[in-house]
């Protein structure tokens, strides 16, 4: 998780980076637990929202994101740096 000062809103953001569960342990609650234990942390360091960003071909994630309580927001955008890789 990284943690991004805001400059022109209320708290920091609380980024997940990446969570990832096997798909040989999913369905068990372990997801739910990284992303509680997530919040929580954010929470302690006062920022006033948590983001993860996921790849729109990740349905499964999406609907557990929102079952989490996070809602979809705005597109961003990406460019990559180093096209050989």
């Amino acid at each position: 998780m990284h943690y991004i000062p805001q400059l022109g809103l209320a708290g920091d953001t609380a980024i997940i980076s990446y969570l990832v569960v096997s798909n040989a342990i999913r369905s068990k609650g372990i997801g739910r637990m990284l992303e509680e234990y997530c919040t929580n942390l954010a929470r302690k360091r006062n920022c006033d929202r948590i983001q993860v960003h996921c790849h729109s071909r990740r349905t499964d994630a999406h609907r557990f994101y929102a079952r989490q309580g996070f809602t979809e927001a705005p597109k961003y955008f990406s460019k990559m740096l180093n096209e050989s890789e």
